[in-house]
Parts: structure tokens; sequence; C-alpha cells
């Protein structure tokens, strides 16, 4: 009802509209001259309240939301944890590397005081076990009954 009042009010001020709104109506300014013999009626309140609410209302912004699919987020990009041991990090590549007695040297204390990680306790055992060290198996095992 409203779009049909709106398009009523256009018609009726296409006379007044500048030349390309006119062209786009399909009336020509040329003709308007001619026109003038005939005198449009003035738009009617109701029409002229229209074309101002609906004017007013998307100058605004107040016109109903337009739906958009939300975004997906992306989940966090999972960082490397850190091992709150940097020795065992450089215990790692030296059991890579073969060098067993330096591992056993960096990892000791710390199993054998109980403090060390499982996976502190299982890389010395291997290197333990690489050195046929048997004290040094049966302290890490004693402390770490849970690696093998």
């Amino acid at each position: 009802m409203t779009r049909a009042a709106f398009l009523v009010a256009v018609m009726a001020l296409a006379p007044t509209l500048p030349e390309g709104c006119a062209k786009a109506l399909g009336k020509n300014k040329a003709p308007a001259a001619s026109a003038s013999a005939e005198p449009t009626p003035p738009p009617t309140a109701t029409a002229v309240a229209s074309v101002t609410a609906t004017a007013t209302a998307t100058a605004l912004g107040t016109a109903p939301p337009i739906w958009a699919p939300p975004e997906p987020s992306l989940p966090p990009s999972p960082e490397p944890p850190e091992s709150a041991n940097p020795d065992l990090a450089k215990a790692k590549e030296l059991a890579e590397a073969g060098d067993h007695k330096k591992v056993r040297a960096l990892l000791e204390k710390r199993v054998k005081a109980g403090k060390g990680s499982d996976e502190e306790a299982s890389l010395l055992l291997d290197a333990c076990v690489a050195l046929r060290d048997k004290a040094c198996i049966e302290s890490v095992k004693a402390k770490h009954p849970s690696v093998n």
C-alpha cells in the first residue's frame, strides 16, 4: 500500500524532478511546457506524508535490517606447547644424535628427585638402557613406576 502511494507521489512530482529522473520515469522536460495548459492536481496530503516518511526512514537508516549469515570464525591456531623444562628439548636433540651420556647428565638430577615429568623419565630411562647403567635404570623406575 505504501509503495503504491510512493509511486503515485513520484509520478505526481515528475514535472518538478531533475531531467535525469524525469527521463527515467518516461517524462521529458519538453512536453512539460505544453502540459502547463492542463494543470496537474497537487499531490494529496497522504501521498506527501508517505513520501516524506519513506524518505526519512531511508535517510535515517531505520529500514528493517537485512539478515546476513554470520562469518565463520576460525579456530585459534594451535601453537606448539613449550616444554616447562628447556633441558628436555636439548635432551631430545641429544638422544636423536646418540649422545646418551649428555642426556643422562641433563635429566638425572631432576628425575631422581621426583620432579621430572614422565616424558623426561622415559627419555632418561632410554639413555640409561643404551648406556647399560643398571643403577640408573632402577632409580628411574623407583621414582616413576609408570615409565617402562
